[in-house]
């Protein structure tokens, strides 16, 4: 069970106080830092951000501009983005990248969410056994959470059938049950400058332990979200929480099980998710179907970034300090209040 569910349910026995600070005198004092951080470092969006990435042996970079700029947004906001004490933020997020190096458990030490934001495509870039087995022990053992911003199939076009950003990250979502199919979701029929506007809100839920505050949380000043496009999501027969639905007049396209043009999403008997929330052992997942939400506007490659679109900062931030464990809204101006649960 996640740590702020195991809280919960102390405290809504009335024990939680005296089982977790039987002396209130001598009680550890707040953390003055924020949790640890890691960015896979082949994720496309990062790729685009580091010129000092360590690339795969023999890969040339296509369409990389490199500039620093890709997610700089979202990386200045973490660092800033602390735990109020006092009335003052004090510390932020701890962020680290994995530069290439391989993800075991050594990597993985002290750190509370890993975030991938579409790992790049090509078997340079996909994870070895060892490190999808890692990944699943940091999340069912360790209480470690991962944050997956993923992408779109195979979109309409000549030239761009094997443009599939799925095919690294599904090996990591099904480790945990989900399912990423290699469809090109969209609010057009063809790839325009128009986006999908999406609703944080809570059309369903199957998850059991999924509390009314824990969605509260995740959709605080989050209300909206936009993408672009996106891949189907298909969620675990276990339990689970859609945080977003793709909206009326969605397209889908696939040129081998569809056809040759897009057709209305409604009649295609797919997923509508495009954001959902899964608990796992002890620790939890949330998989979004567009990383190139989270880039800066203005930037480019490998899309048009669409960072300050609606909401989508505000909801990378309510994401990543969920997953971290932090427990209470904060109010307009600060980052999350404590107390910083580690997990």
């Amino acid at each position: 069970m996640h740590l702020r569910n195991f809280l919960k349910c102390l405290g809504a026995l009335g024990v939680g106080a005296s089982l977790l600070n039987p002396n209130p005198a001598a009680a550890a004092p707040p953390l003055k830092t924020g949790p640890s951080l890691l960015f896979d470092s082949w994720s496309t969006q990062v790729l685009d951000q580091q010129a000092s990435t360590k690339y795969p042996p023999n890969f040339t970079p296509r369409g990389m501009t490199q500039s620093g700029l890709r997610i700089s947004t979202i990386l200045s906001s973490l660092k800033s983005y602390g735990e109020k004490t006092g009335g003052e933020v004090k510390g932020g997020y701890n962020i680290s990248f994995t530069q290439g190096a391989r993800i075991d458990s050594n990597l993985l030490k002290g750190i509370q969410v890993y975030i991938s934001l579409t790992r790049y495509q090509g078997t340079s870039f996909a994870y070895r056994e060892q490190e999808l087995q890692a990944l699943h022990d940091f999340v069912h053992d360790q209480g470690g959470s991962i944050l997956l911003h993923t992408n779109h199939g195979p979109p309409p076009g000549p030239g761009k059938a094997n443009d599939d950003y799925t095919q690294n990250d599904k090996a990591l979502a099904k480790k945990f049950g989900i399912t990423l199919e290699p469809y090109f979701v969209t609010y057009t029929t063809e790839y325009k400058s128009e986006y999908m506007k999406m609703n944080v809100t809570k059309p369903s839920s199957k998850l059991n332990k999924f509390f009314d505050s824990d969605f509260q949380y995740i959709s605080n000043r989050a209300s909206t979200i936009a993408s672009h496009d996106s891949c189907i999501i298909t969620p675990p027969k276990t339990s689970y929480a859609i945080l977003a639905e793709f909206p009326e007049g969605t397209t889908v396209f696939n040129r081998t099980l569809i056809g040759p043009k897009p057709i209305p999403l409604k009649n295609s008997g797919l997923s509508k998710c495009f954001a959902i929330l899964v608990p796992y052992g002890k620790g939890n997942v949330i998989v979004v179907g567009n990383s190139g939400m989270l880039s800066n506007y203005g930037s480019i490659g490998q899309s048009t970034g669409l960072i300050p679109m609606e909401n989508n900062l505000m909801f990378f931030l309510n994401c990543v300090s969920y997953l971290a464990g932090y427990s209470e809204i904060p109010t307009p101006g600060f980052g999350p209040s404590g107390p910083y649960l580690p997990q």
